[in-house]
């Protein structure tokens, strides 16, 4: 299932991961896992709104296994815009 990014569009600043995890994927949103409440914490600590902010995942689905996405790889051609 396909995560997409969340935030306004015309936002200063982008947050981007590799990939969405498990909870991702259930949530449809991103960064709501583990590594989401790790940059929350480091979003509060630093005075930054996450609702200010865009989040997204160069890759929009669960990778098999979680594994991470490689340059070249299926994945990341699938998610290209170009």
């Amino acid at each position: 299932m396909a995560v997409p990014g969340e935030g306004p569009k015309q936002a200063r600043i982008m947050i981007v991961g590799q990939n969405p995890g498990r909870e991702e994927a259930k949530a449809r949103r991103p960064f709501v896992g583990r590594a989401g409440r790790y940059l929350d914490t480091v979003l509060r600590h630093s005075g930054l709104d996450r609702a200010t902010l865009y989040v997204t995942n160069i890759v929009k689905e669960t990778m098999p296994g979680n594994r991470k996405p490689t340059a070249g790889g299926d994945a990341l051609a699938a998610c290209s815009h170009r």
